[in-house]
């Protein structure tokens, strides 16, 4: 207002020039001098009552019983509007996004330009899938078995980018990411004793010596650099916390009470109660730090569409998914995508993604490799409703969306 001000009084002195003013001019200007001030004064009362009433309406306990979180973070974006669709611009003619899909008996890779599933040999059916996880350059599958046991040890093969065989990696309890490419972790429970984990190469041979895990069944969850993230075995458990372990020294580096992403090199937790930042650690430097979300928001850890894919390949993005008001009315709430830059801790919410929580409609998200562009799946519940594939990359100002049509009990999980 003051630059304002300035202004206009150069403009008018410019325009005025030498000539002399009126003689009535002072009288002018203090007649409007005084009303200016009565007005300003009744503003100003009216702004102090105002923000009285903000202070004691603040003062007031919650009606909802849900926690408060922090008033620190930043203000919510495109709320206020949920739909049951993504929102945004039909993707370009001929564009080739691809997923990998999986269900009972199929397991290929879609494309949106095709719009075919082409199956990927040497996977045998199973009654409901495969657990598949993102590695360096491919997938790892791990047969699931309805009904059996979380020990039990089951195939594991391996499906580079792209690939239309799969490979066999081994048995193990369970299969995992490791921070070194051409290489997995698998976890095996003995009848008797400890947990063991072995790195083991792509081809199904052992890389070193096995390692004895810490007392009680634990499982790899990940390599993250040098060290090993535990998960106690039955992760669903209440109260378990996910340990990263040195194997080298064989003590515990730090716990944490719920890992939302894990990278090679990066590992983020933190933002499952209502306002709470989001933590990163990188362990090659164990420097720690934190991320505002949006007020009256949670990051939403389940409903990716793969667990590893939160981190770009390169590390530098990290998207998350949030909830705003599900938390105290499950039919009440929306789900959104935000994509926040490492480097200067700066959260972009996506644009187009404001789907409600009552729409029967699953929204999950993934990077596709080597590149930052994060592809959207906006899935229904109704296995003969069509799915929506959307992708963004920073600086779009708009979502690019296309349908597709998978069979029934065909999910897309990954980003190819």
């Amino acid at each position: 207002m003051i630059e304002l001000e300035q202004k206009l009084r150069a403009a008018m002195h410019a325009a005025v020039g030498d000539e002399q003013p009126p003689r009535d001019l002072t009288a002018r200007v203090l007649r409007r001098h005084r009303r200016r001030t009565a007005v300003v004064a009744s503003l100003s009362v009216a702004a102090s009552a105002a923000v009285v009433i903000a202070v004691l309406l603040a003062a007031l306990p919650s009606r909802g019983g849900a926690p408060v979180g922090p008033r620190s973070g930043p203000s919510p974006q495109g709320l206020g509007h949920p739909t049951s669709k993504l929102r945004g611009a039909a993707m370009p003619p001929g564009s080739d996004v691809r997923l990998l899909v999986d269900g009972p008996s199929q397991t290929g890779w879609y494309s949106t330009a095709t719009r075919q599933i082409v199956q990927i040999a040497g996977l045998p059916p199973t009654s409901i899938g495969y657990g598949i996880r993102r590695i360096d350059g491919g997938y790892i599958a791990r047969a699931a078995i309805a009904g059996s046991a979380c020990c039990d040890q089951r195939p594991v093969y391996y499906v580079a980018d792209g690939a239309k065989t799969a490979t066999g990696v081994g048995l193990a309890a369970a299969a995992a990411p490791a921070s070194v490419a051409g290489a997995v972790w698998l976890t095996y429970h003995p009848r008797h004793g400890p947990s063991r984990a072995q790195l083991t190469g792509l081809d199904g041979r052992p890389i070193g010596a096995p390692v004895t895990l810490p007392a009680g069944k634990s499982a790899v969850m990940a390599g993250v650099g040098s060290y090993l993230l535990l998960s106690p075995l039955g992760d669903l458990v209440p109260g378990t916390r996910e340990r990263l372990w040195d194997p080298a020294s064989r003590r515990v580096i730090r716990t944490f009470g719920q890992v939302d992403a894990i990278g090679p090199e990066q590992i983020a937790w933190g933002g499952a109660c209502v306002g709470c930042p989001v933590h990163v650690l990188d362990v090659r430097t164990g420097a720690t730090f934190s991320i505002a979300i949006p007020r009256g928001s949670r990051v939403f850890v389940d409903g990716t569409l793969g667990s590893d894919e939160w981190f770009s390949s390169d590390g530098t993005l990290l998207a998350v998914k949030l909830t705003h008001g599900a938390y105290r009315h499950m039919l009440a709430g929306s789900e959104q995508l935000a994509v926040i830059d490492l480097a200067t801790r700066r959260l972009v919410m996506l644009p187009g993604v404001d789907i409600g929580s009552g729409t029967s409609m699953f929204l999950g998200f993934g990077w596709q490799p080597g590149t930052h562009r994060l592809v959207v799946i906006l899935r229904p519940l109704n296995p003969h409703a069509a799915t929506q594939v959307g992708y963004w990359q920073p600086g779009a100002a708009r979502l690019r969306i296309t349908t597709a049509r998978l069979p029934p009990r065909v999910w897309a999980i990954l980003v190819q």
